[in-house]
């Protein structure tokens, strides 16, 4: 069978992220792992306003594209306010229904603090289903982010890629099974 095709979303673009690293390390798992996948950079979609999904627009034309081919999506965030950063949300609005329906979405949280974007992860599962992605229950939590990572861009907690390749496996369950379901419709 295909190999499963799932972009990594880097969602934020302020100077200085922290959440570049994460996003790496996480697309390079992704390879390792089996998956197809590309680091995706809000940073190459600067959009001042919303793009709403029923307009062509050559700046987005390549992000729908994307998803349009893609069997899931993994996203690294930062939490910020709680929340999840404006450019993600600008991005992720520009497509819709067809290139969102019955395609998984692992999120990834980071943060300077102790619970690793829990409460951007929450804020930003209610978006994704409004897009009618399928948000996974679980996802990667990455605290104290400033500490978390080596010179070699590896995390320094060893369990972080044990708890990456558990989402991954049940990433790779979802995306094969929504997979053959958009193949029947």
């Amino acid at each position: 069978m295909d190999k499963l095709i799932i972009p990594v979303v880097l969602g934020t673009a302020r100077a200085e992220r922290q959440s570049e690293k994460v996003a790496r390390w996480v697309a390079e798992e992704m390879r390792t792992f089996g998956f197809e996948t590309e680091l995706v950079d809000v940073r190459d979609y600067p959009l001042t306003a919303t793009v709403p999904s029923w307009v062509e627009d050559e700046r987005v034309r390549p992000w729908r594209e994307l998803m349009t081919k893609a069997d899931g999506l993994v996203i690294v965030s930062p939490e910020y306010n709680h929340g999840y950063p404006g450019e993600l949300k600008l991005l992720l609005d520009t497509a819709f229904k067809k290139e969102y329906e019955h395609k998984p979405a692992l999120i990834c949280g980071v943060s300077n603090g102790m619970i690793g974007g829990a409460r951007m992860i929450e804020a930003l599962r209610l978006a994704l289903l409004g897009m009618t992605l399928v948000p996974l229950p679980a996802a990667v939590h990455f605290p104290n982010i400033k500490d978390a990572f080596g010179p070699d861009g590896k995390p320094k907690d060893a369990e972080q890629s044990g708890r990456l390749r558990q989402a991954l496996e049940e990433l790779s369950r979802q995306a094969e099974a929504m997979r053959a379901t958009r193949k029947k419709q």
